[in-house]
């Protein structure tokens, strides 16, 4: 039975997108320990130094469309070259070090991800990878409950899945309910798939009792539904965008005035969980060292100002539960402005991207850049090795970064006939 190398580097590609989801990984590391950030876990890094070494040599075959990819993205090439020379600052060089080089490998899966695949096929895979995931967090959880240990006791009842804490379960429900939806053409089997994982999403939320998933999907669908506008023509858009703002501006208002009551309402505290006195807290760090942080990983529970925070709050803080905060302690004000740079230069590119096709996978970029958006403001998703968020953030950066040509370039490699199974399409890049 032969096996064409298509075949079997689009199976690597779905394992390592489930890997990098963090499923199970609970079960080979004992999480939110000062040894586990120092040592890591041995049979996890002899995992991922083997995924990184394929990465590596499949990624040699791109080169060209690679390089062309980084020349696209410098603002986000530049914050990961920053994170791996901060271990000249670093609190911890060691640690910065190993991390950073596992940062550059994330990178480069999600570089080569982006010149290799279409965006459909993209989405096809992300969409395999994860629904794996859910599905099997569902088996585990009714069937095996207990099986994964769990780091928040708060909520007993509430569903983890294959994870150790109920957000990260909930974040990557939101993640693939928003992948599907993207991808569904507009077909009766199309229908039904949406209305399906629409309502499997809605009812596994509820079981993680994760109110930053119900505001993230109520969001993302908004995104879905009305990104379309944008293709519409100037003085339409420009009256659209006036509508928004007049409808933004209301909300900001009553957040800021009514927040303990919408809290309340939500069943939950005006600090956001502790969230608000932590960051009150780290800023006071962030001022001790505010252009080039404390180095790349080596702020929690690493740095003296981090043993600090943990003594005042009376528990091991892992992460600063915003993405912002996060950059700002490991690399300043300098990280933050380098990575919002590559924000905006990637939405903007999202939205011409867009707007070039009426396919339903072109939203893709622009809805997913919304989620890191959204969960950047409670979680840290950005510039995590890794993680599958960082590899699809890289990935929809330098897909959007295309020319003019390449969607067309795209349609073709999708309806032409594969003439060498081993051999992928050249990528659109190749021609910037």
């Amino acid at each position: 039975m032969n096996i064409s190398r298509k075949y079997l580097g689009d199976v690597f590609t779905i394992l390592v997108l489930a890997l990098a989801t963090g499923a199970f990984q609970s079960l080979v590391l004992e999480t939110a320990t000062t040894r586990t950030v120092n040592e890591g876990n041995p049979l996890l890094q002899i995992i991922w130094a083997a995924v990184y070494a394929l990465v590596l040599i499949r990624a040699f075959r791109n080169f060209r469309p690679i390089a062309a990819a980084v020349r696209a993205n410098k603002f986000l090439i530049a914050l990961v070259l920053l994170a791996v020379v901060s271990v000249f600052w670093s609190e911890d060089p060691g640690l910065t070090l190993r991390r950073g080089l596992a940062l550059l490998a994330t990178t480069l899966f999600g570089l080569d991800f982006a010149v290799r695949y279409t965006i459909r096929k993209q989405l096809q895979l992300v969409a395999i990878a994860l629904s794996a995931i859910v599905a099997l967090s569902v088996v585990v959880q009714v069937f095996f409950a207990g099986l994964v240990p769990v780091v928040d006791k708060a909520y007993p009842d509430a569903w983890v899945g294959l994870f150790d804490q109920k957000n990260v379960f909930a974040r990557v429900v939101v993640l693939t309910a928003i992948v599907v939806l993207a991808s569904v053409r507009r077909s009766m089997a199309g229908i039904l798939t949406a209305i399906f994982t629409f309502v499997a999403a809605v009812g596994l939320i509820i079981a993680t009792q994760s109110i930053t998933a119900v505001v993230a999907l109520v969001g993302l669908l908004l995104v879905l539904q009305f990104a379309p506008a944008l293709r519409w023509k100037g003085r339409v858009r420009t009256l659209i965008g006036f509508s928004a703002a007049a409808m933004v501006v209301p909300a900001i208002f009553l957040l800021v005035h009514y927040w303990a009551l919408i809290t309340n309402l939500l069943g939950r505290n005006g600090t956001l969980t502790g969230r608000a006195q932590l960051w009150a807290i780290s800023f006071s760090s962030i001022e001790l060292k505010p252009l080039l942080g404390y180095g790349y990983s080596a702020f929690w529970m690493v740095s003296e100002e981090a043993l600090r925070i943990n003594a005042m709050l009376r528990w091991t803080v892992p992460h600063a539960h915003n993405a912002y905060m996060d950059l700002a302690l490991e690399l300043g004000l300098i990280g933050v402005l380098l990575y919002l740079a590559a924000y905006v230069v990637a939405l903007w590119r999202a939205v011409a991207y867009m707007r070039t096709d009426s396919e339903t996978s072109s939203k893709w970029p622009l809805v997913y850049l919304c989620f890191i958006l959204l969960y950047s403001l409670t979680e840290s998703s950005v510039l995590v090795p890794g993680s599958i968020f960082w590899m699809l953030f890289v990935a929809a950066a330098c897909t959007v970064a295309q020319p003019a040509g390449a969607l067309a370039m795209e349609r073709a490699d999708e309806v032409a006939p594969e003439t060498d199974p081993g051999n992928d399409p050249d990528p659109s890049f190749a021609t910037s």
